[in-house]
């Protein structure tokens, strides 16, 4: 379900900047598309939220853990190099 979620917030993260280029460039009702730029903004935020409140801890630790493990070796030799 979190990938769904992200989707759908990968759809409204398009929808914000079609809304401020339309209104920068004067095509019909200026503040219509600031108010879609701003509600699609809001709802991005909103599905982002939902996406990552979806995924259990383990599952997120499970993906960060190798990033620590090579940002402790690379500051490890960045220690030695230096």
């Amino acid at each position: 379900m979190a990938w769904i979620w992200l989707l759908v917030a990968a759809v409204c993260e398009v929808g914000w900047p079609v809304g401020m280029k339309l209104a920068s460039s004067g095509a019909g009702c200026r503040w219509l598309w600031i108010a879609f730029a701003v509600v699609t903004m809001a709802l991005s935020g909103v599905f982002l939220y939902l996406a990552q409140k979806q995924r259990t801890a383990a599952a997120a630790l499970r993906d960060v853990a190798p990033q620590f493990r090579a940002d402790g070796a690379q500051a490890c030799h960045l220690h030695l190099m230096w």
